[in-house]
């Protein structure tokens, strides 16, 4: 049994360095724009290999991308078309137009996206070994457009899954909050759980309404309401639009501060609905 967890490692830079790693950062995501508009413009094509074919000198000579570089974003467009057919193979997805307010019910494939996927946010999917690796001194190598960085990782929380049982993989840059971090994928090989020695089994549904469901073996059923939660992003929501349409610095300050404060606050939310599950469920 594989356990497969996501390293979010903050990164620090000096100014040149972050220069470069922003401007790859935004190519790659032009390239991935490219390879998405040339998706949509051919019927949905998600062929690696014809993508390959017909885009790879294109994206290495309009966006600048490396060979590795260019290669990660086929495949990473690729998978967000085959994730987006995936969910509406399990449930068709329903819209309302816009100026008839008549529903529609798309089909179970791609046919119904009205244009292609959009790539705007700077991002940068790196292979591990070929575009980023582990020195010895403890920094990490990445590669940019123009040459190789080192940058000093922050692994505070992280060391339990730097050791040689985790098999750390690709590696995703992306910058917030005027700060850049690292996402690394690790994978780890569990034994398999041996199903006489369990005890219970509880299940458990996440949704809107009622935000956390759970029922047991014993017949226990559990539901933790959404409706406070609900009120307050709407109220993060209103203050986000009265915000926007000042189109003032201070209100664009104020909306980062406020995107920041929710985010904490869902995390911190969350974190405490784990806890309370892991604490009933335990023995």
């Amino acid at each position: 049994m594989e356990q497969a967890v996501t390293l979010k490692l903050r990164i620090t830079l000096t100014a040149e360095d972050a220069l470069l790693l922003q401007e790859t950062m935004r190519q790659f995501a032009l390239g991935c724009q490219l390879v998405s508009q040339y998706v949509f413009d051919h019927e949905f094509v998600l062929d690696q290999y014809a993508l390959h074919e017909a885009l790879y000198r294109q994206l290495r000579t309009e966006s600048g991308l490396k060979a590795q570089m260019a290669q990660s974003a086929i495949r990473l467009v690729v998978g967000n078309y085959k994730t987006v057919q995936t969910q509406m193979k399990d449930e068709p997805y329903t819209f309302q137009d816009r100026y008839t307010g008549a529903w529609t019910r798309c089909p179970r494939d791609l046919t119904w996206l009205r244009q292609p996927l959009q790539y705007r946010k700077p991002q940068l999917k790196l292979v591990r070994n070929r575009d980023w690796s582990w020195l010895q001194d403890g920094r990490l190598s990445l590669n940019t457009l123009a040459k190789r960085i080192r940058v000093t990782p922050h692994v505070q929380g992280f060391e339990q899954y730097l050791t040689p049982d985790w098999q750390l993989g690709t590696a995703t840059v992306v910058r917030n909050g005027g700060h850049y971090f690292l996402h690394v994928a690790a994978i780890k090989e569990f034994p398999d759980v041996d199903r006489s020695q369990v005890q219970d089994i509880v299940g458990i549904d996440r949704g809107l309404r009622f935000v956390l469901v759970t029922h047991d073996t014993a017949g226990h059923t559990n539901f933790v309401s959404g409706k406070a939660i609900a009120n307050k992003r709407a109220k993060y929501d209103r203050l986000r639009q009265q915000l926007q349409r000042k189109h003032t610095k201070s209100a664009k300050r104020r909306l980062g501060r406020l995107s920041g404060r929710e985010n904490r606050w869902m995390s911190d939310v969350n974190h405490c609905l784990s806890k309370t599950l892991v604490a009933n469920a335990s023995p």
